[in-house]
């Protein structure tokens, strides 16, 4: 599977003029280029390739957690700031 959904409800705020912002979000490219590694190395039986397809995959898991985080901070900073502009 080269792709997966997730819900993006939160993403919409935020979303770019980008054609995947409408509920369907594509894995970073260094998870898909790491599956697609993957897959030729199970193809073509190259051991070496299937490796550094996980290793692309894990990269982009990674990736995407630390931006998950930052999201999360931008969020928390910009909720600190309404709070003190309140005040």
């Amino acid at each position: 599977m080269l792709f997966h959904t997730r819900d993006t409800s939160a993403d919409f705020a935020n979303a770019k003029s980008d054609p995947m912002s409408e509920g369907v979000v594509m894995d970073n490219k260094d998870q898909v280029k790491g599956k697609v590694k993957q897959a030729v190395g199970d193809l073509t039986g190259n051991k070496d390739l299937k490796k550094r397809g996980k290793a692309d995959e894990k990269a982009g898991e990674v990736k995407e957690f630390l931006e998950g985080v930052k999201d999360k901070a931008d969020d928390l900073v910009d909720k600190v700031k309404d709070k003190i502009a309140k005040h």
